[in-house]
């Protein structure tokens, strides 16, 4: 048991004295960590979004080339 004058724990965490430390967020690493996450995100999304285009336009050239042998 402790005797003696109490804090309240939060300024302990503050102080350093309580056991566990509070977590300061460290902004710059978590931007640094989610910085590739994002650009990779964004390039698999871009060239998806060519790819389909590529496929659309091929469907686009087959559905003409049927038409045009229909007639």
């Amino acid at each position: 048991m402790v005797r003696g004058y109490r804090i309240p724990y939060t300024q302990a965490i503050d102080d350093g004295s309580a056991n566990t430390p509070r977590l300061k967020p460290n902004f710059f690493q978590l931007f640094l960590v989610l910085l590739p996450i994002l650009l990779f995100t964004i390039m698999v999304y871009l060239r998806e979004k060519r790819n389909a285009k590529k496929m659309n336009m091929e469907v686009l050239e087959i559905e003409q080339k049927l038409n045009e042998k229909e007639k």
